[in-house]
């Protein structure tokens, strides 16, 4: 699925040591997709990768995004 395309884009990056550029229209599917990458990879906690969406939005969250980190972190 989706999530396992964007886990092996992120790999292939990390092991060629560049970068990715992951963009949307309204910032939140974009930088809810790292953080919840992020809680996969044990990088980040739930709540953390929240705070800093929160954070990257400027202060707002996207609930939706919430709901579904919330999920992953529950796994």
């Amino acid at each position: 699925g989706s999530a396992a395309r964007f886990r092996g884009a992120m790999e292939s990056i990390e092991r060629r040591k560049g970068s990715l550029l992951v963009h949307c229209q309204a910032s939140g599917r974009a930088l809810y997709a790292i953080a919840l990458d992020r809680v996969k990879t044990g990088e980040m906690t739930t709540e953390e990768a929240i705070a800093w969406a929160r954070w990257m939005r400027g202060g707002q969250g996207w609930p939706e995004g919430e709901i579904a980190l919330r999920s992953v972190g529950a796994e």
